[in-house]
């Protein structure tokens, strides 16, 4: 499941996406000032749920450290983004000019984030599979799936010498080639 942040601003059909980075700590000030009216920005930082039980929704970035904007690079004054406070800059191309996102992969983004959550586009049967644990408290061990469900995996970790078999959300684990 994913949810998306999105800010509509006017007809912007011929611009394209880019990429910001963001300051550690600056997101929100990087929101708040990329919405102004006098900035017009479209801004797009997507959200995907890591936690979610009845008292609690934990959402993460995901792409942290990183927002969508969309501008034409060749019309407006881009180099102005550079000072918008939480904002650290713009990735580039070689030759200086803003890199440009391609628009289907941003289209889907847009109309379907949640295709893009981590473990939706795993195998439906892991077992056996060689694994990582991307993040939770098991955070960086490796493991071979024992068991496979549709939401959890069971992973075989070594952990203080011994084998230990741990629930995590599929989610959580990343394959390994």
């Amino acid at each position: 499941m994913a949810r998306a942040d999105a800010m509509q601003a006017g007809d912007m059909q011929s611009d394209n996406w880019h990429i910001a980075t963001v300051k550690p700590g600056g997101l929100h000030r990087a929101l708040f000032y990329l919405a102004l009216p006098e900035r017009r920005q479209q801004v797009f930082h997507p959200l995907y749920i890591v936690r979610d039980r009845p008292t609690e929704r934990v959402a993460e970035a995901l792409f942290p450290g990183y927002l969508f904007v969309r501008f034409d690079a060749q019309r407006e004054q881009w180099i102005s983004l550079l000072s918008t406070p939480g904002l650290s800059g713009l990735l580039r191309d070689p030759a200086g000019v803003p890199a440009t996102m391609p628009e289907p992969v941003m289209t889907e983004l847009l109309a379907n984030p949640q295709v893009h959550a981590p473990g939706a586009d795993l195998p439906v049967d892991l077992t056996g599979v060689v694994v990582s644990v991307a993040f939770g408290p098991f955070a960086g061990h490796t493991g071979r799936v024992a068991l496979s469900g549709a939401e959890r995996v069971q992973v075989m970790l070594s952990l203080l010498g011994r084998d230990v078999a741990v629930q995590v959300k599929r989610g959580a684990v990343r394959v390994l080639a």
